[in-house]
């Protein structure tokens, strides 16, 4: 988690460049959404799917 906070937050000066803003955007996007299903659906989804109880 804490690499991918790190990748996120290095890529904020490259979000007002013309040219590479676009692409640092969609990666910073795309490493939040990653993190946030791994650490909250993929659980989830073996929880059920192995029929584990709590």
């Amino acid at each position: 988690m804490l690499t991918a906070m790190a990748a996120i937050l290095a890529m904020i000066p490259l979000v007002t460049n013309v040219f590479w803003g676009s692409m640092a955007v969609t990666i910073m996007g795309g490493l939040l959404v990653a993190t946030v299903l791994t650490i909250l659906y993929l659980p989830a989804l073996y929880a059920c799917w192995f029929k584990i109880k709590r």
